[in-house]
């Protein structure tokens, strides 16, 4: 299915219809950040990795996106999938560990959920809380 998916082109399709939405750069992360919520609970975390950013690096080259921090958001986003209901691996993971019924362990996660959405905004908006470590050990690189 990639193979046909990649020989039609849909994700350089798809990213040019993206480009079209917005010209700005900030409404364009929010709108991927609310698109990989999504399909983080959706999905586990390497399929969705693997089907969206094809599609959404030709996206970042065009809004001049930095490739690393691009890629922080996404994790982030994606792990955050992990932690929310209908597929939230890592509650499934937990119930048994923690014994606790699966619709307790997420209402008792909404508070991390919240606080961790509010660190992703963070993570999007200040691009420098991702990149100096990387920019210091390499500076011009």
């Amino acid at each position: 299915m990639g193979y046909v998916v990649a020989l039609d082109g849909t994700p350089d399709k798809l990213a040019a219809y993206m480009i079209t939405l917005t010209p700005n750069k900030y409404v364009m992360l929010l709108l991927i950040n609310i698109f990989l919520l999504i399909l983080g609970c959706l999905m586990e975390p390497t399929p969705a990795l693997l089907l969206s950013y094809p599609i959404f690096e030709p996206v970042i080259a065009a809004y001049g996106i930095d490739p690393l921090h691009f890629g922080m958001v996404i994790c982030y986003n994606l792990t955050i999938g992990m932690l929310t209901p209908p597929v939230g691996l890592g509650l499934y993971v937990m119930c048994p560990i923690a014994n606790v019924k699966f619709d307790e362990l997420c209402e008792a996660c909404i508070p991390f959920i919240i606080a961790n959405i509010l660190a992703l905004f963070l993570i999007t908006y200040v691009p420098a809380i991702t990149t100096w470590f990387p920019n210091w050990l390499m500076p011009g690189g």
